[in-house]
């Protein structure tokens, strides 16, 4: 079922580590951090009996005495999208030897469930979505008062948390029974996760700014009992998760609505510059402020988007925004190849065509990464030589 799960593991090493490699791997998905800081997510997409692991060396984020671990996973459950083939809520580490084997998984580890997260939910053929195909997955509601701020750090207190249960052990391809994972090793490098700034204000409804910049309004803060809309514009489209920092606002309910392109009406694009009469439609988070200061929330999984639409509801309290941006992610391409021509446009239409290669693979090549994050035939076989020639 639906579920996101919070684990931590906290031990002590005697003497600072050259080396502390570990394999991991959750199910669906799991987003690591040591001693607080970010270190990556997967597992790489594969299926219950190809189950992808990864081998991370995280020695330079420990230190001589007290560390924690933190591993967030989640479930998509019966919401899954399409693309993802999982057996059930699961985590594993193991480390690779007498030092790092205090890491590995058992009922030392601590988990939360966490009740402050549930999923928003969009199928095919829903009216938000123009009743077009929609197989990517639910996005998600965020209730600031349930969310174990914090968790991640070493100095959360998790004394109340849960000892975790054994499931099964650890288990390469091809010995085991249907009941387990048959683990495999990562076979791509990690994907890019690079912090990227959401620049352009285009449209305040009910609300008074002076510019456009967004790093020049910010910190920005909506009054008590007010409703605004704020239209945000990335400049060009992106796959990326999302990172708001919000202060105070215990009440609020802020909804984020990803677009590639605003709308003249429910079927007709037009120029994706343009913003003028036009509407946004399509997926969105609910983010609920607790009223705390310095809230960070992100996504689960990436969004794609231009166009980031706030439509905020304040309640007795005020809400500042603090920060906006987000963190390109994407198969990590490196662009060798070139395209000149006298005609200036042929060479944009590379530019152009290049990006959306990028935006279209992860750790698989994809049909589009906002609709589907599925894959055909004829698409691969285009995409697969431009991987060949440009990169």
């Amino acid at each position: 079922q639906y579920g996101v799960y919070h684990f931590r593991k906290k031990f002590t090493l005697w003497e600072a580590a050259s080396s502390f490699v570990i394999n991991i791997s959750g199910d669906n998905k799991y987003r690591l951090y040591v001693n607080g800081n970010y270190v990556t997510e997967g597992p790489q997409l594969g299926d219950p009996r190809h189950w992808h692991y990864e081998t991370i060396d995280i020695a330079p984020m420990l230190r001589k005495g007290d560390n924690t671990v933190a591993v967030l996973i989640w479930n998509y459950g019966d919401e899954s999208p399409e693309y993802l083939m999982g057996k059930k809520s699961a985590l594993i580490v193991q480390g690779n030897g007498d030092t790092e084997k205090v890491i590995n998984t058992d009922k030392s580890w601590k988990v939360f469930t966490n009740p402050g997260i549930s999923p928003v939910i969009f199928r095919a053929g829903m009216p938000e979505l123009f009743w077009q195909y929609y197989a990517a997955g639910p996005l998600e509601k965020t209730d600031g008062s349930k969310f174990p701020w914090g968790w991640e750090a070493p100095a959360f207190d998790d004394s109340k948390w849960s000892a975790a249960r054994e499931l099964l052990t650890g288990a390469p391809h091809g010995v085991v029974s249907d009941e387990y994972w048959e683990l495999v090793p990562r076979t791509l490098p990690p994907m890019e996760h690079r912090y990227q700034s959401l620049p352009a204000l285009r449209r305040a409804e009910n609300f008074s700014v002076a510019g456009k910049q967004v790093s020049a309004l910010l910190p920005l803060t909506i009054p008590a009992k007010k409703k605004v809309t704020l239209l945000f514009d990335q400049q060009q489209l992106t796959t990326a998760f999302p990172e708001y920092v919000f202060s105070k606002g215990k009440g609020a309910t802020v909804k984020a609505t990803y677009a590639e392109a605003l709308y003249n009406d429910i079927r007709n694009i037009g120029h994706r510059d343009s913003i003028t009469g036009k509407s946004i439609h399509g997926v969105y988070d609910l983010i609920l402020p607790d009223g705390g200061t310095g809230r960070t929330y992100t996504s689960l999984s990436y969004r794609t988007f231009r166009y980031i639409q706030f439509d905020i509801q304040t309640g007795d309290e005020p809400l500042t925004i603090d920060k906006l941006g987000s963190y390109f992610t994407g198969y990590p391409f490196q662009k060798v190849g070139s395209f000149s021509a006298s005609d200036t446009d042929l060479s944009r239409v590379f530019d152009v065509g290049w990006h959306t290669q990028e935006l279209c693979a992860y750790d698989t090549y994809m049909d589009c990464p906002y609709w589907e994050r599925l894959q055909y035939i004829g698409d691969t076989r285009i995409q697969a030589l431009l991987s060949l020639y440009v990169s």
